[in-house]
């Protein structure tokens, strides 16, 4: 049956009228409500799911135990408030009951009638508008509706489910009032994470109770934050609930990266410049001495989030070749091959262009190597050219030719040849928190309006910093004047010409949260410019929390802007030589990270794509003509929830040890795939635990192969694998999910005996009917002379 306004009828079971279908969700109508929204998505499942288990595990247990089981839940519908973003606007509605909206009590004149009033507040030139709705008699806040600004959307919600203000007034809820809510104000049973219906004892209980110390911890125990996750920013209860739990249980908030390591990422800096530290075992050896390392094993170890931050530190420092032993392991989805994994399992391939100038040659060098290796080709947004589909153990030949500038190919029919000698380009590090590109307008090489050349300032500016590695991926433009054509004003660096020189900003960005950069220095000379960019941007990486680009950095920079004119202009902290040094050894240190793979016959080996076959593949999903390319297939490979299909669990006198390669053929602290047969598997050397696992290596999640690339670690005392395309991550003994129960993989015993990793599997036809898939065609047909020579020699 379908409800009048469409979506199908349910009951408070989620079950249709069909009593063998069931929906939730946009689908389903419940008492005459389609919800649009995720929350309620989530309840619905929840209530579905606990129905199903009565319906199947629970009544069979209450059977066989001769207990009545419970009752299951029944759904009853769910809190219509939300904040949302819409085209980078905040907009937020809240109410205390379903009537703010089906009784309208945010419209003047329906409000009135039900005993209501209001307060508005209206800035039409920051596009402010705020509406809150009040019972005239109690001041109870029964609702509201802010737009542009809903920083305090959680609050208000709070606020709003609670009897009365308390100690509060109406006027006090303006915008620049005292509308912030203190924790105290909110009672026990205040649910203060909307999507999972987490209250603030449930918060305080997994506090004093469970020992949680982090969001991370209050994440696993609770799930609060697991949803839209706004309850666990800063502007939500959670983190305060939490800092106000551990100060009445004697305990500080944990502000350390991760729970290995107790140190900011600036504390952290810090000790790896002073002690000159050059590898991850000697930072987590000299910070155990400092005696904040409370577990040193686990420490060693790792994981997902201070890996990478380390990681992040000792190329900024030292700048070595992030895929050297030692290093690689350390590295993050896309560094650890020097390129940006795709939806397919593939990567993607694009050489730096200083300034967006690209020269005939260049061009037809990347053309040439698109059709040799059936490349996928496309503009980028930083005045770039991109070349996607390429495999791992295709990158060191695809960059060994563009690195050279030589190639060749000649299409089937002829009608397609070319033959290239050139200078050769580098690595764009699209894959690196490190220098992106600048992007620049003609200015005064061709444009009638330009006033200084902006194309000449941009190509010095990226040769400079290219390759410089900082907490987060950082973007500059160039424009030749006032017209702005090169967006320098939503950089993290920009530059605006002027009749005198140039103007330099600071701090903007794009993406999800888009920040207009600040004016630092007005008609600066080239040289000036150089000097105060190194200066902020190094002062930038000294001082940034991980991941944090520079706009959020100069957000919560004590003092702002003017602390930063300070800094690197007064020289106030006289850190100025010391800035000016390490930028200009970075400069002089440059190498580019692809020539020296290619250079390098033991780190092209890491780029096989199994350590212990000479087998390849090209990719996991299938390629279809699209436009006038083809690329790969637009929809995912199906998620697999539920138990894995096969595992050690299920060993029994046919399974037999498989030698899989010499323990020198696997990464210390990292993984490598191996094939068996014609099954997949992924092999961990874990330094950590001092064992080795091995798992499928197809992630549940979206069934790429890759888990084998992923960064193992510990979560508490269970070794884990992170995926690294979406970061779900795993426990290595036994394959159960550690991130989402409803996903697990096969895990299987392995050792080193005699010499050699060997790995505990079933029968090749048991062990291929549960794992091994059909690799897909990919981009592998070639259209002319493909024949690649194992060794080029220039």
């Amino acid at each position: 049956a379908v409800g009048q306004r469409g979506g199908v009828l349910v009951n408070n079971r989620m079950q249709s009228s069909d009593p063998r279908i069931f929906a939730l969700g946009e689908v389903a109508c419940h008492k005459g409500i389609c919800y649009g929204l995720i929350a309620p998505g989530w309840d619905q499942a929840s209530v579905l799911a606990k129905n199903f288990e009565d319906a199947t595990w629970g009544l069979s247990k209450g059977k066989k135990s001769g207990e009545t089981p419970a009752e299951a839940p029944l759904y009853e519908g769910s809190d219509l408030s939300t904040k949302l973003k819409l085209l980078g606007v905040d907009v937020a509605s809240f109410g205390s009951s379903l009537d703010f909206w089906f009784k309208r009590q945010f419209h003047e004149s329906d409000a009135k009638k039900q005993g209501l009033s209001f307060t508005l507040q209206v800035d039409p030139f920051s596009g402010l508008y705020r509406k809150l709705i009040f019972h005239e008699e109690s001041q109870k806040l029964m609702g509201g509706l802010l737009v542009g600004n809903a920083d305090d959307y959680f609050s208000l919600l709070g606020l709003s489910q609670q009897d009365s203000l308390g100690k509060k007034a109406p006027v006090d809820l303006f915008l620049g009032g005292s509308s912030e809510a203190g924790v105290d104000d909110l009672s026990d049973d205040s649910i203060v994470c909307l999507c999972q219906k987490v209250s603030k004892k449930d918060i305080v209980d997994a506090v004093k109770e469970k020992d949680c110390a982090t969001i991370p911890d209050l994440k696993r125990v609770t799930t609060a934050g697991a949803g839209c996750g706004g309850c666990v920013l800063s502007t939500g209860f959670v983190p305060k609930i939490l800092k106000n739990a551990l100060e009445e249980c004697g305990k500080k908030l944990f502000t350390g990266i991760s729970p290995h390591f107790p140190f900011s990422r600036r504390e952290l800096f810090e000790i790896i410049k002073l002690k000159e530290l050059k590898t991850y075992e000697e930072v987590v050896e000299a910070c155990a001495r400092v005696g904040k390392i409370p577990d040193l094993k686990k420490a060693l170890a790792g994981d997902e989030v201070c890996k990478p931050v380390v990681a992040s530190i000792l190329a900024s420092l030292w700048q070595e070749s992030p895929v050297k032993s030692g290093l690689k392991e350390l590295q993050d989805t896309n560094d650890h091959f020097l390129a940006n994994i795709q939806r397919s399992g593939q990567y993607s391939v694009i050489p730096r262009v200083p300034g967006g100038e690209l020269t005939p040659d260049e061009l037809i060098l990347m053309g040439t190597v698109a059709k040799k290796y059936n490349l996928w080709t496309k503009v980028t947004g930083a005045q770039r050219i991109g070349l996607f589909g390429a495999n791992v153990w295709q990158l060191p030949s695809i960059w060994e030719e563009l690195c050279y500038g030589r190639t060749s190919f000649e299409s089937a029919d002829g009608k397609v040849a070319a033959k290239v000698e050139t200078e050769g380009m580098e690595s764009g590090h699209a894959y690196g928190k490190a220098l992106r590109a600048v992007k620049t307008c003609v200015g005064t090489s061709w444009c009638r309006f330009g006033v200084q050349d902006s194309v000449g300032m941009g190509n010095r500016i990226e040769q400079r910093y290219k390759g410089f590695r900082a907490p987060h991926k950082w973007k500059m433009g160039v424009s030749g004047c006032m017209r702005e054509c090169a967006e320098a004003q939503g950089k993290d660096i920009g530059l605006v010409a002027t009749t005198k020189g140039y103007n330099l900003y600071v701090g903007g960005n794009h993406g999800t949260s888009p920040k207009h950069a600040t004016l630092f220095l007005t008609d600066l000379s080239d040289d000036d410019c150089i000097k105060y960019i190194d200066r902020v941007m190094m002062y930038y990486t000294f001082t940034s929390d991980p991941l944090t680009r520079t706009s959020k950095w100069l957000e919560n920079l004590e003092g702002g802007i003017e602390h930063l004119r300070e800094v690197v202009i007064d020289d106030k902290l006289g850190l100025c030589e010391e800035l000016d040094q390490r930028m200009q050894n970075q400069v002089d240190t440059y190498e580019c990270e692809w020539k020296k793979v290619v250079d390098s016959p033991e780190l092209r080996k890491k780029f096989r794509q199994f350590a212990n076959v000479d087998d390849t593949k090209f990719g996991d999903l299938e390629w279809s003509q699209q436009r006038k390319q083809k690329k790969i297939a637009v929809e995912d490979l199906p998620t697999i929830i539920g138990p894995a299909k096969i595992g050690k669990d299920k060993a029994d006198g046919t399974w037999h040890w498989v030698d899989v390669g010499s323990p020198d053929d696997f990464p210390k602290g990292g993984g490598f795939a191996v094939k068996v047969s014609s099954s997949e598997l992924a092999v961990y050397n874990h330094v950590g635990s001092g064992k080795w696992y091995a798992t499928q290596n197809s992630c549940p999640h979206k069934q790429l192969q890759v888990l084998s690339r992923g960064l193992i670690g510990m979560h508490g005392d269970v070794p884990k694998i992170a995926c690294p395309i979406h970061k779900n991550t795993y426990n290595l003994e036994t394959g159960k999910g550690i991130s989402n129960a409803g996903l697990n993989i096969a895990s299987f015993d392995a050792k080193v005996e005699g010499g050699r990793v060997l790995v505990h599997l079933p029968p090749d036809d048991v062990l291929d009917k549960a794992l091994a898939r059909q690799d897909p065609k990919g981009n592998s047909e070639c259209q002319g002379s493909c024949d690649l020579p194992k060794d080029l020699q220039w």
